[in-house]
């Protein structure tokens, strides 16, 4: 075992000296240094989604990036409570703060990793494994805020599987820093959990309150009815996007009609994540599948969604392999634990997926073989990208005009990522790599709701959980 951890210590150091040399720090971390500004603005009593004073913090922090843009800021679109919630960073220094911020990642990363452990009941050693790279991978490059509500959420299924009330309501109101991956959770558990909803009401009333407090009624309400459409269409041709609305944008459709679209099916996954994982705790007699599966769909498709975010559904993997160990479906827990677009763009992380995949593939019970052909293909997958032609992200200098102060911060970044030019091969390569297995394992989702057990309980009577005294009272 000591082994083990040395070899991944090993994999990722090298891989985090190679990063760091085609990556130097200053031309790193732009989602962190836009929440850290925004924080910062909030504590001086401005807007912290307009341009100004945004755009002055954020050049002094990331002077490559804005060198070369001088008319970009990117823009911060958490929810005011969100921001208040990061203000505390905001009075150390920037570059202290962004230390601290990395290890906070990577801190949540490994805490994601030994509650994957506990909540489906695996080694950790698998649990890691399976998240490691899916998280920390995609997040480490700008300094996203993910892994924080991925792991938040896995902690509050594990509380919810132990009935633990009161924890799981403060986890999923934390968790709700980015509130599109763990809304539909938040909704699950409050129709189906009796004992959660006043507990959830008073989480919603303390960030609302927070929200009034740091911004104000008018601020609060322009950031629900302008500031995130307006976001959402600034993003359409975001490289990073994972979403439907990002995919049917490259196909021709329209931006408005592509947002509506990744919108409507965000609220159906929402909905049918919903029916489903009510399925599967009946059947499985497992109550974190009321949070695990909304917030799982909640990250396929849609009209927003990065990399980072995706991990999101990792938990959802190990639980079903767990319960069906096909060859399958270990498949596609690989996909999604080493994703592709950090093999073909940052190479460096070839050897640590390649580690990634041995242990997942050991633990499970695999054959070297098929070990070595997956390390071969991740290898194979960066040098692939580097002989196609590598960057593939071009954004023309001083060609976007310097909007106005009181101008949101999303108008100079819809107009930064519609200049954008792509490689339609490599972006279509990179997405479907982790696009199909999405799809994959929510057809092996269905399939095992399908077949859960009949032996359902009735409305309105008693749960156990397994390997608990505690029951829920359904509804």
């Amino acid at each position: 075992m000591i082994g083990v951890w040395l070899a991944l210590l090993a994999g990722l150091s090298i891989g985090a000296a190679i990063f760091s040399i085609a990556y130097p720090i200053d031309h790193i971390g732009l989602d962190f240094n836009a929440f850290w500004c925004a924080a910062k603005t909030l504590q001086m009593h401005g807007n912290p989604y307009l341009n100004q004073p945004l755009h002055a913090c954020e050049a002094m922090n990331v002077p490559a990036f804005f060198a070369a843009n001088p008319n970009v800021t990117v823009p911060a679109p958490l929810p005011p409570y969100a921001l208040a919630l990061l203000a505390p960073l905001a009075l150390v220094p920037f570059a202290y703060a962004r230390a601290l911020w990395w290890l906070v990642l990577l801190a949540a990363t490994l805490a994601a990793g030994f509650g994957i452990a506990s909540v489906a009941r695996v080694p950790r050693s698998l649990g890691i494994a399976s998240s490691f790279l899916a998280i920390l991978g995609p997040a480490v490059f700008p300094g996203a805020l993910a892994p924080i509500p991925v792991a938040l959420t896995i902690f509050a299924a594990h509380a919810v599987q132990r009935a633990a009330w009161n924890r799981a309501a403060i986890l999923l109101g934390c968790a709700m820093i980015e509130p599109h991956m763990v809304l539909p959770a938040c909704l699950c558990v409050f129709l189906f959990i009796p004992q959660l909803r006043l507990r959830l009401m008073a989480v919603a009333s303390v960030l609302g309150a927070l929200t009034l407090a740091a911004v104000g009624p008018s601020v609060a309400l322009a950031y629900f009815t302008q500031i995130l459409p307006a976001h959402a269409l600034a993003e359409v041709n975001n490289l990073a996007q994972y979403s439907l609305t990002a995919a049917l944008y490259h196909l021709g459709v329209a931006p408005g009609a592509a947002v509506r679209a990744g919108s409507i099916q965000y609220a159906v996954f929402a909905l049918g994540g919903a029916a489903i994982a009510r399925r599967l705790q009946r059947g499985d007699e497992d109550a974190s599948w009321l949070v695990l599966i909304p917030a799982g769909f909640a990250v396929i498709g849609g009209a927003f969604i990065h990399l980072d975010q995706v991990a999101m559904i990792v938990p959802v993997g190990v639980m079903l392999y767990r319960r069906i160990p096909a060859p399958g479906l270990l498949a596609i827990l690989i996909f999604l634990a080493i994703p592709g677009e950090i093999i073909i763009n940052w190479l460096p992380f070839a050897l640590p997926g390649a580690f990634v995949c041995a242990v997942l593939v050991a633990r499970s019970g695999g054959r070297v073989v098929i070990v070595a052909s997956l390390a071969v293909l991740g290898v194979a997958a960066g040098l692939l990208a580097l002989l196609v032609g590598g960057p593939h992200v071009a954004a023309p200098m001083m060609r976007i005009a310097e909007p106005a102060a009181n101008a949101s911060a999303s108008v100079s970044w819809g107009a930064f990522n519609a200049y954008a030019s792509i490689r339609p091969r490599i972006w279509w390569t990179e997405k479907l790599l982790t696009m199909v297995p999405l799809v994959a394992l929510l057809a092996w989702v269905l399939r095992h709701a399908l077949r859960a057990t009949s032996e359902c309980h009735a409305n309105g009577e008693e749960v156990r959980l397994p390997g608990s005294s505690a029951v829920i009272q359904t509804v």
